[in-house]
């Protein structure tokens, strides 16, 4: 299926946010990335803002997108483990800085939580559901861990050594679900 111009207009300008910052992102520079002319971008977003906004919200189903993707059955049919598997795992994806000043800035901008965070509270735990269980506690640390590994690879530009990852990666996932112990 061919994308509509309205998200090509949305994959140009989060292409522009993150080649060369949020900051230049504009009708113009959206226009030539996307090879429309302004008033094509205008037609679909009549304010600067509507367009960020519009970014946000694409970007978030675009990495819902990605999780399911990740799934290895339908959503319906998946547990929270498997969301959680699947978050993780899409948290060691390449980023860049941009990637998280476009969170950041869509955090900071929602009054309601970003797109980006409602998607994560679907596929994760909840940050602000206090934890009721161990298993419930370990699921929240395993999701703020897998989140550290995102904030760090894009705060820093740089991946962990993969020996170092692969420690990481199984630790975190035993959180997400222990290994079988005697008698279970």
């Amino acid at each position: 299926m061919r994308p509509s111009s309205r998200d090509a207009v949305l994959d140009a300008a989060l292409r522009v946010a993150r080649r060369d910052g949020l900051s230049a992102v504009t009708f113009d520079s959206v226009a030539r990335e996307s090879g429309l002319s302004r008033g094509g971008v205008m037609y679909h977003f009549d304010t600067k803002d509507a367009l960020l906004e519009q970014m946000h919200a694409h970007s978030a189903a675009a990495w819902e997108s990605q999780l399911i993707a990740l799934l290895d059955r339908d959503v319906e049919d998946s547990t929270p483990a498997d969301r959680l598997h699947a978050y993780l795992q899409a948290s060691i994806d390449p980023v860049t800085p941009r990637d998280l000043s476009l969170v950041m800035e869509a955090s900071a901008d929602a009054e309601d939580g970003s797109a980006a965070l409602q998607v994560a509270n679907r596929w994760a735990p909840d940050l602000m559901t206090p934890p009721t269980t161990r298993d419930e506690l370990d699921a929240l640390v395993a999701r703020l861990a897998s989140d550290g590994l995102w904030v760090f690879a894009a705060l820093t530009g740089q991946s962990l050594p993969a020996e170092v990852l692969d420690a990481v990666l199984a630790r975190i996932r035993e959180l997400i679900e222990p290994p079988a112990g005697p008698g279970s």
